[in-house]
């Protein structure tokens, strides 16, 4: 077990991500910047610069979900403390990403009448607290809850109603909930290493926040991190949050499609799949033998096996995942999204030769994108964090550093109770 020192300042921030292939910690400072001219308009702005990074094999996940509980925690702590000591501190809160429990993505309206005619934070309050009321009807655990559009009477798109005069205001959410057990779960876990989730983000909005623009959220984008055993999905339109979805498909079952296929354990198909799965065939593949390790021999008894039979039984695994991803997005009712642009991510998205295959597929622009490269305490780190398996942590991180959009999913309480136990009830009874 992990033992805590004193709290880390307020301009420390922490980001963990949980995953079936890796877990990942990213301990960061917020700075202000100064920037002259260009669209701030000479404003202070934030950035993140980068502390210190951890990542370990993951152990007791399955589709971003906890089976095993102690094997999970050994995992979680490694990373953590392997952050930690990079960053020379110690962290205490950190924000979470899920992918777990099947989320469910809904926008509905709502509306409260004036009884002042002018538009108060109580008002906005009583609108909040219905739409938590709202999502939550069915009996899921409210994950994330933001709100996409204001409406004064008659007048649609307000962005800042209060102190404005009116009889009703209505409001747009947008609510992703997910099965509590899953959530509670992983909560428990990162709880048990002595670390207390801050705020929780549907993983897929993480990872977009890190891999698309500006300019494609506001025209209209979904952003899908393929995962070894989640692919996470999100969808913007005009700048706002307004789709999340999740399937329990990754790279794992490319993999398990290839060893299965090939008669390979799984470690030796993992082996197989990256250094020679290729979604782009050439001539020359027909002729260029795969390595296989010793001793390993291909389902038909022979010891050999071409590029070109590797990218067929890559390329097969491929279009079954992208075709439940492309039933998953049809299947919305945000229409927007059926034609949006499509931003791939996350580490089998790495996969050579799946930008162009995807839009084939998906009949639609696509392209790869990975998290932008943080600066650090000695200039530019470099290494993993480029890497589009780490978009879903550095866009964690990069949340904290612009102004947040979204509404409390809890009701805020009592003071926070103090010591492990405490904090794993304080945390159940608020959530849950």
């Amino acid at each position: 077990m992990r033992k805590r020192s004193a709290p880390t300042t307020g301009n420390i921030i922490a980001a963990l991500d949980i995953g079936s292939h890796k877990v990942c910690c990213l301990i960061g400072a917020l700075e202000p910047v100064y920037a002259t001219g260009g669209q701030t308009g000479g404003q202070t702005t934030t950035q993140l610069r980068l502390l210190g990074l951890g990542h370990q094999r993951s152990q007791g996940i399955a589709a971003g979900g906890v089976v095993d509980l102690r094997s999970a925690q050994a995992a979680v702590a490694a990373a953590v403390s392997q952050a930690e000591h990079a960053a020379g501190l110690r962290i205490e809160r950190v924000l979470l990403a899920a992918a777990c429990g099947a989320p469910r993505s809904r926008t509905f309206n709502g509306h409260v009448d004036l009884p002042h005619g002018i538009v108060h934070d109580a008002d906005i309050a009583r609108l909040d607290a219905g739409a938590r009321a709202f999502a939550v009807r069915d009996g899921g655990a409210l994950l994330s809850l933001n709100r996409i559009a204001f409406a004064l009477d008659t007048t649609p798109g307000v962005r800042e109603p209060r102190g404005l005069a009116g009889q009703r205001l209505d409001a747009n959410h947008h609510a992703v909930t997910v099965a509590p057990g899953p959530l509670r779960n992983l909560c428990l876990l990162v709880e048990s290493c002595q670390l207390e989730p801050e705020r929780l983000l549907p993983s897929g909005y993480a990872s977009a926040i890190a891999a698309t623009t500006d300019a494609e959220r506001r025209a209209g984008v979904v952003c899908i991190d393929i995962g070894a055993g989640v692919s996470s999905i999100a969808g913007f339109a005009d700048g706002h949050f307004i789709f999340a979805a999740g399937l329990p498909l990754g790279g794992q079952h490319i993999t398990g499609d290839l060893a299965r296929s090939g008669g390979f354990p799984l470690a030796e198909a993992e082996r197989i799949k990256t250094l020679y799965g290729s979604l782009a065939p050439s001539a020359l593949d027909e002729h260029e033998v795969v390595s296989l390790n010793e001793n390993v021999l291909v389902m038909d008894g022979s010891s050999a096996i071409t590029r070109a039979q590797v990218g067929r039984l890559v390329a097969g695994s491929t279009v079954r995942l992208l075709a439940r991803i492309l039933d998953c997005l049809e299947g919305s009712s945000v229409a927007r999204l059926r034609h949006a642009g499509i931003v791939l991510t996350g580490g089998a998205s790495e996969l050579m030769g799946l930008e162009a295959f995807a839009a084939g597929e998906f009949k639609r622009p696509v392209r790869v994108s990975a998290p932008p490269r943080l600066d650090g305490a000695q200039g530019r780190l470099s290494g993993s964090v480029p890497s589009s398996a780490f978009s879903c942590v550095v866009g964690l991180a990069l949340t904290a550093a612009t102004p947040s959009h979204w509404i409390a999913t809890r009701t805020p309480g009592a003071q926070p109770r103090h010591g492990y136990f405490g904090r794993v009830e304080q945390w159940l009874r608020e959530s849950f």
